[in-house]
């Protein structure tokens, strides 16, 4: 079987990711920057970096092929249009919304639950010193509730396919790479100013994605 894999959805991720590393870095800042060292050398410094990335990476594609498959049986039912249509609608709403409203969704009760037990797991994980701690790091926060994941899982649902919903979220993941890994390399390389700049640009880019 031959997979014919539309370019618009790697690009689309690779993009989104691009354009919203800072959102990351404002996100996930405090995380990055007190990773645990992984022994003195070198070599294995920069290797448990790249393992952290890797670990969000991988949580993304799984992301990717899970709403892949959701829109994949949307797109059985002859629904994709109008799904597509509706995800777009959200998307508007998400950047017209106060604040406010937004920040109370991590405050429901189950989502609440969710986001202690992992950061318990990254508390957890911080404690430890070795290069797979490190990776599974990475893992639990790919899970952790983030505003710019949701559009990039939005978009993945909309491709209709898993292969190409988990390229697309694999795309988000390396757009997000330069600034995180940097981020994990050489703390405090980007001003605070010059991140609230960059995103006060992400919501301009959300509306131009949802049209």
């Amino acid at each position: 079987t031959i997979f014919m894999i539309e370019s618009v959805y790697p690009l689309s991720g690779l993009l989104i990711g691009l354009f919203g590393s800072l959102h990351c870095l404002g996100m996930c800042g405090p995380i990055t920057f007190m990773l645990p060292v992984e022994g003195t050398s070198r070599i294995k410094f920069v290797l448990g970096r790249f393992l952290y990335n890797f670990g969000r990476i991988v949580t993304y594609m799984l992301f990717g092929i899970i709403f892949g498959l959701f829109g994949d049986g949307i797109q059985v039912f002859g629904l994709q249009q109008g799904f597509s249509i509706i995800l777009g609608i959200i998307l508007l709403i998400s950047v017209l919304l106060p604040a406010r409203y937004r920040f109370r969704f991590s405050s429901l009760p189950p989502v609440a639950t969710i986001v202690n037990k992992l950061k318990t797991g990254i508390g957890s994980m911080m404690k430890k010193n070795t290069l797979p701690s490190l990776y599974l790091l990475g893992i639990l926060n790919g899970f952790l509730p983030c505003g710019l994941v949701y559009i990039a899982v939005t978009a993945a649902a909309s491709a209709g396919n898993a292969i190409e919903g988990m390229l697309l979220m694999f795309f988000f993941g390396v757009g997000t790479l330069p600034v995180m890994l940097t981020a994990s390399l050489f703390t405090s390389f980007v001003s605070m100013k010059a991140r609230l700049r960059i995103r006060k640009l992400i919501p301009v880019f959300v509306v131009l994605m949802a049209i």
